[in-house]
């Protein structure tokens, strides 16, 4: 119901108020990241596929220059099924997905100790899908409050795995 929505809006974002003021402390696992252009909204839908090979990359609107461990563990949360399903992270896929991406490009010790916690800051800002659901005649407005929760959920997830995601990461090394 409508009403059970708001209070569940309410908790989600006490929650990211709560955590933004938590996260004022995490501004310093930026100092040292690893810093490069980047799609900036890289997942599924903007892949063009011919069978089993990318054929093609698109819609470079987001293109930007960002921590290079914001854009992995986000490609990661958006693209693992267990996270899109359950809003769970399992930190050995993760740390699969990570070995991958360094067959291709280095990262540092400063990168596997400040990846969850960049990208708990990034996210601990956006409201988005919060005030779309109560402010607007979308058709989509079930769908965003779905995408507001999840997200929510997701800081939820990494906040209580973050130490642990970034000690085995550190074991990448």
């Amino acid at each position: 119901s409508h009403d059970r929505n708001v209070v569940r809006i309410m908790d989600d974002l006490e929650y990211k108020k709560e955590l933004a003021i938590r996260c004022e402390e995490y501004i310093k696992y930026y100092r040292g990241v690893t810093y490069c252009s980047t799609h900036g909204d890289y997942q599924g839908c903007q892949l063009i596929f011919n069978g089993e090979e990318v054929k093609a990359v698109i819609d470079f609107s987001s293109a930007c220059t960002l921590p290079v461990t914001w854009e992995i563990m986000r490609s990661f949360v958006q693209s693992s099924k267990q996270c899109r399903d359950s809003a769970s992270v399992d930190v050995d896929a993760f740390c699969s997905y990570v070995r991958e991406y360094i067959k291709f490009f280095n990262l540092t010790k400063t990168d596997m100790i400040s990846m969850p916690y960049v990208y708990l800051f990034q996210l601990a800002r956006s409201k988005y899908g919060y005030p779309q659901y109560l402010n607007s005649d979308s058709p989509d407005k079930e769908g965003l409050l779905r995408f507001a929760f999840w997200r929510t959920q997701i800081c939820r997830e990494v906040e209580r795995k973050a130490e642990t995601i970034s000690n085995e990461l550190l074991k990448l090394m």
